[in-house]
């Protein structure tokens, strides 16, 4: 799964993914920032990454 997100210089950006009990994820990476949350509870995912970037392209890997 990936995407490219617009973001608000200084904020932090979550995103959110619903992610179903028989997923088994790997991996996320992004073109800049720094992680700083990446969390699970129950089928929702969320990861919070913290950029100084205008766009953010991510990738999840299962």
């Amino acid at each position: 799964m990936e995407g490219t997100s617009d973001l608000t210089n200084g904020d932090d950006y979550t995103i959110y993914i619903h992610e179903p009990d028989n997923f088994d994820f790997k991996k996320f990476s992004c073109n800049s920032g720094e992680i700083i949350s990446n969390k699970k509870g129950g089928q929702m995912r969320s990861i919070t990454i913290r950029s100084s970037a205008q766009t953010l392209v991510w990738k999840i890997a299962y």
